[in-house]
């Protein structure tokens, strides 16, 4: 039909945007929902949306937050974060029908990886013309690297695009490690692993690259299960430990790893990313407990955490309005104790369903958004509410397994 070729295009435009127009994401999403209201199909499978437990639970979510804003004091804040975090509940009621295809999942997938290594491209090309004109290495690092216009995007803060790459190196070493292709596509695959690495590198998120290297940890377990070789294992392990190390102490990220690791241990460096977010958890973890049922509203919570800045003399924070730098601790304060269990619900239905399925990539999803949602507010901004919403939704949908669609 018609209206589903139009669907499917609008869909794939949506994936694309993650990495070049996330500005055009709302207006795409609003247009494919619309083709599937006035499609006859979608009212006879509307079952589907009911038995999605992630779905419900997302759309519970949001209800909490948006009862917040009643007893926030700072009501067009508390509007600002529901209209940011308004995919928890529009994408419920229609992307687990469109998900219920087998075939729109994997092209969804199949889509984000081109896209991703697109951008990569891209990036590598500006930066190389950039290094011309520097001779600085910095011109392949954050934050100078990105093309043109897209830097003032949000997707290019380096946490949200190193959990983006962290997801796809896992879909590409999940595939190699499944299927017994030719050896032509093998070589593909292993190139682009390698593209996708090192742009996690490139893009200097510290967690990131911790991330990478227990994603890598994940993939050798999947490995290791399915061969049953440990050696070989082990010394991919290794070899990539001594690269990553080489990487980090001959390059720019070496003075981020080393203010991290000041700050951890002396609780120098004042003003690094590490300190930041130690100084902010503790001011959050005061805020959560003189509100610890309700929380303070949605609409509130910055306005709290700035007057704890001030309090403790952290008038950097203030002045930039930090939030809470931990999506657990930001819920917490923000909602309540109600609001941060729902926001754990999520990932119960996550890993129940990755369990349920043996879906070993929403497993490797789930983990990593979780750890990320440890160090960084990932549901604060568009791009990280988006994405978590799509393809948890997606991945939650899709089954590895033909017989469970």
């Amino acid at each position: 039909m018609l209206i589903t070729q139009i669907r499917n295009s609008l869909l794939t435009l949506f994936v694309i945007g993650f990495f070049f127009f996330p500005q055009l994401q709302t207006i795409i999403i609003a247009a494919c929902f619309v083709t599937l209201l006035v499609d006859k199909t979608y009212y006879d499978q509307f079952s589907i949306v009911l038995k999605n437990k992630l779905g419900l639970a997302m759309i519970g979510y949001f209800l909490v937050l948006a009862i917040s804003v009643l007893y926030s004091q700072n009501v067009p804040e508390g509007l600002r974060s529901l209209e940011t975090k308004l995919s928890f509940f529009v994408f419920p009621f229609f992307l687990p029908v469109v998900f219920h295809n087998r075939n729109i999942t994997k092209r969804m997938l199949t889509v984000l990886l081109y896209a991703g290594v697109s951008y990569i491209l891209l990036s590598l090309i500006d930066a190389a013309i950039h290094y011309q004109s520097t001779r600085s290495i910095s011109s392949f690092f954050y934050t100078e690297l990105g093309v043109g216009f897209f830097r003032e995007s949000s997707f290019v803060h380096p946490t949200y695009a190193s959990f983006f790459y962290n997801v796809l190196i896992a879909h590409v070493a999940l595939g190699l490690l499944q299927n017994e292709g030719d050896s032509k596509k093998k070589i593909r695959g292993i190139g682009v692993l390698i593209l996708l690495v090192l742009f996690v590198f490139m893009l200097s998120s510290k967690f990131g690259i911790l991330a990478l290297l227990l994603n890598l940890c994940f993939l050798l377990f999947f490995y290791i299960k399915k061969t049953k070789k440990v050696a070989k294992a082990a010394v991919v392990l290794v070899l990539f430990t001594l690269g990553a190390s080489l990487v980090v102490t001959q390059t720019p990220l070496k003075h981020r790893f080393e203010s991290a690791f000041s700050a951890l241990t002396s609780g120098s460096g004042k003003y690094s990313s590490t300190q930041t977010r130690l100084d902010v958890w503790n001011v959050t973890a005061e805020v959560i407990a003189e509100h610890p049922i309700l929380g303070v509203g949605t609409g509130d919570v910055r306005d709290e955490l700035r007057m704890k800045y001030m309090e403790n003399e952290y008038f950097m924070y203030a002045e930039r309005g930090y939030d809470s730098h931990q999506e657990f601790l930001q819920t917490w304060a923000a909602l309540g104790l109600l609001g941060v269990l729902l926001l754990l619900s999520l990932f119960y239905f996550l890993f129940h369903r990755a369990k349920q399925t043996r879906h070993f990539l929403l497993t490797i999803f789930t983990i990593l958004f979780l750890l990320f949602g440890l160090v960084e507010s990932m549901l604060e901004r568009q791009a990280g509410v988006v994405f978590f919403v799509f393809f948890g939704l997606l991945l939650h949908s899709y089954s590895p397994l033909k017989n469970n669609n």
